[in-house]
């Protein structure tokens, strides 16, 4: 969200200046701030609460101003999160011009990320309610200069009910959890109708207590839904031997030869006779793209919001495995071109977008939970970087792959470049990245990129993150640090010489040129220029 306005404020640049840094007068002009502390000359510590739409949270979090220029200007970067109606960042300018002896014009823009439920309300209601406390703020602010404190028109209560000055309360809490899609075992969202999630219906999984985790219910963002499986539910020696490798022995087989269980070794094949006692059952978190009818392209709000979804799920403690995937039977196309001559149509742009969808897939790469990417349909570009970033690639036999970088006068970054190589090796690459050719999964399986192939991906990675689950998880994250830092050095390449020829590549006409073909479904024709 993107928001830009400016005020006359009858008051000196100097007296604008200290009321702007004085928390006393920022508390009681900010709808809904419970407390505004101040930590240092730089550092705020905030509580404020927020209603929009059926959604009442308080969010906690911290203000810090950069790039003071008193007093003209500084920087006011917040973040903040809601416990289970989401998290919110915000980036604002402000900008002070003197028009007279008591008279300053104040601009200010705002970008802004939100995440979690709030987010599934839809940018209009977000954008509104936005646009609605930015008003009461400023009229608030400018009343602190004219002695009229209700100069927005209205009363302090109004405020607070419409702001939404209380904490969360039961019903609002319900009405987040059932906002959850629930996810089957397909692997597939299914979001409940208004009737269902008002009367429930058994044919829609249900979130236990336990497993509709403040965590899941936090990150679940708009085009991403989060949900918990079980895994490790039952001893599905077939679908493990189908994940680790077909010619595997069972994994009955190889535990109890290693160390001793039981007085037989089963027969290679054969699933043993259950034995009595309960197995241990472990939570995977299923991350899904839903956005079907975009083959679930990734935006650049996606790629933010994916990032900080990884880092979430892998401080959970209830979370041993996390598998991603796609909704509408594809993983993804790859990035959303069709918003690229908005967020990515300059350089300095271009340069942005590379470092939001770098965080995004280094969050992935290390987020300390094992980590599949289940892959059906297409998979192709910025989604191959996704996938990349995951520890393992579980591919339905119809996948097609590819990174059409080469169509688009693209140079791919420099960390999806790493992983590709990685992977595949040097030349098949270069292969890949020159020719812009797609590959199915038996080829992707051939050369590395793909890990396992079936008829039933998802089954298979349920299997594999329950057979993970059981392992120590101080072991897989520590192997993870180690095998990540030691395939991902840099070498000799700079990370200056990188984004030059990223850069050129963002500013030629050629990907400009390619961006209005994609657009006009037309085939591109490239100057080099």
């Amino acid at each position: 969200m993107e928001m830009k306005d400016e005020i006359r404020l009858d008051a000196s640049r100097e007296a604008v200046w200290a009321a702007l840094n004085n928390p006393d007068v920022l508390k009681a002009c900010i709808p809904g701030c419970e407390t505004l502390d101040m930590l240092s000359d730089t550092e705020f510590e905030a509580l404020v609460v927020i209603k929009v739409g059926p959604i009442r949270a308080k969010f906690a979090g911290k203000v810090t101003l950069s790039e003071i220029n008193a007093p003209i200007s500084y920087r006011l970067t917040g973040e903040g999160t809601g416990g289970v109606a989401g998290f919110a960042k915000a980036d604002i300018t402000v900008d002070l011009e003197e028009e007279g002896p008591s008279t300053t014009l104040l601009r200010y823009g705002v970008t802004a990320n939100i995440g979690g439920k709030i987010a599934q309300l839809g940018s209009r209601m977000i954008d509104a309610t936005a646009r609605k406390m930015a008003d009461q703020f400023f009229a608030r602010f400018n009343g602190h200069f004219t002695g009229d404190e209700g100069a927005s028109g209205t009363s302090v209560r109004d405020v607070a009910e419409t702001v939404g000055a209380a904490p969360v309360n039961a019903a609002d809490t319900a009405s987040i959890t059932t906002a959850s899609a629930s996810i089957p075992a397909t692997g597939q969202p299914v979001p409940p109708t208004a009737s269902e999630a008002k009367q429930g219906n058994p044919a829609i999984p249900t979130m236990s207590a336990e497993v509709a985790s403040s965590t899941v219910a936090l990150v679940s963002s708009q085009y991403i839904t989060v949900s918990l499986v079980d895994v490790g539910k039952e001893d599905d020696i077939e679908a493990v031997q189908a994940a680790v490798g077909s010619d595997a022995p069972p994994v009955g087989g190889v535990l109890s030869r290693l160390f001793g269980f039981g007085n037989q070794a089963p027969v290679p094949g054969k699933v043993p006779a259950k034995k009595s006692g309960a197995k241990t059952t472990y939570k995977a978190a299923v991350v899904t793209l839903n956005r079907p009818d975009q083959r679930n392209a990734v935006s650049l709000a996606m790629w933010r919001n994916l990032g900080h979804i990884f880092t979430e799920l892998g401080r959970d403690p209830q979370v041993r495995a996390i598998i991603l995937t796609g909704a509408g039977g594809n993983f993804s196309a790859g990035a959303d071109i069709t918003e690229f001559g908005i967020v990515r149509a300059t350089v300095e742009q271009g340069v942005e977008y590379e470092v939001a969808v770098d965080q995004c897939c280094d969050a992935i790469a290390a987020t300390p939970k094992p980590t599949i990417a289940v892959i059906n349909g297409f998979c192709m570009g910025g989604a191959c970087h996704l996938a990349m970033s995951c520890d393992f690639r579980f591919a339905h036999q119809d996948a097609r792959f590819g990174i059409p970088a080469a169509r688009l006068s693209i140079v791919y970054g420099v960390r999806g470049t790493q992983r590709l190589l990685a992977l595949v090796g040097v030349a098949q690459a270069k292969r890949i990245l020159y020719s812009a050719q797609t590959f199915g999964a038996e080829e992707g399986r051939d050369i590395g990129f793909v890990d396992r192939v079936s008829a039933d991906p998802a089954r298979s990675a349920r299997a594999f993150a329950g057979v993970m689950a059981d392992n120590a998880p101080l072991t897989i994250s520590g192997t993870k640090v180690l095998l990540n830092g030691l395939s991902m050095g840099m070498g000799a390449l700079t990370d200056a010489a990188a984004n030059a020829v990223i850069g050129q590549a963002v500013g030629s006409d050629d990907y400009r040129d390619a961006r209005q073909a994609f657009v006009q479904k037309k085939r591109p024709v490239f100057a080099g220029k």
